[in-house]
């Protein structure tokens, strides 16, 4: 909704200008458009920066009745993906507890990735320590912007006691990358 009213004023001004500045309608278009993208990307940037520390959320289970919660957190960083995943690609660890079992899901908001078919892993580095390879699993609807920590017990220890804590992972046509998380004062 904010978009949408930046945009529309910043219209208004470019196009009550218009008539003044001897520029076309076409350009005054593509004006409109890079001034309402640039806006786009510093709001996407701020929300982004929100939630690159711990949030929580929990929520009961209408048919079970059995409460459901979640930790997450952004990587502070972003990668570059080619198109048509361009834009900015960030990570987010999620820790879930649902009926006394935790997991712990990587998702990322743009790109497949890309695991190998006899060895799917993710390699974490948490703090200075050792990099460690931890298998991962696809989730059931074969999401390709999704995978599980298979040890969840040992990662969600780990990281628990880390400051910060890296994950490589591998892209669909566009490489390996690294996404760093601020992971201290977890509270799960």
């Amino acid at each position: 909704m904010k978009q949408l009213i930046i945009f529309l004023a910043a219209s208004a001004v470019i196009y009550g200008c218009g008539s003044k500045s001897g520029l076309s309608d076409a350009e005054l278009d593509a004006l409109a458009n890079a001034k309402f993208e640039n806006l786009t990307d510093s709001i996407e940037d701020a929300n982004n920066k929100e939630f690159e520390q711990w949030r929580y959320e929990s929520e009961v289970d209408e048919m079970t009745s059995e409460k459901k919660e979640y930790a997450m957190i952004n990587s502070k960083n972003q990668v570059e993906l080619a198109f048509p995943h361009a834009g900015g690609t960030y990570a987010t660890i999620t820790l879930r507890r649902i009926k006394g079992n935790e997991e712990v899901v990587v998702t990322v908001n743009e790109g497949q990735i890309h695991t190998e078919y006899n060895n799917p892993v993710f390699q974490v580095r948490f703090d200075e320590n050792k990099p460690e390879f931890f298998t991962v699993n696809e989730a059931a609807d074969h999401s390709i912007d999704v995978r599980f920590i298979s040890n969840a017990r040992k990662f969600i220890d780990l990281i628990k006691k880390s400051k910060e804590t890296k994950i490589e992972m591998t892209f669909y046509n566009n490489g390996t990358h690294v996404f760093k998380f601020d992971t201290k004062d977890l509270k799960w």
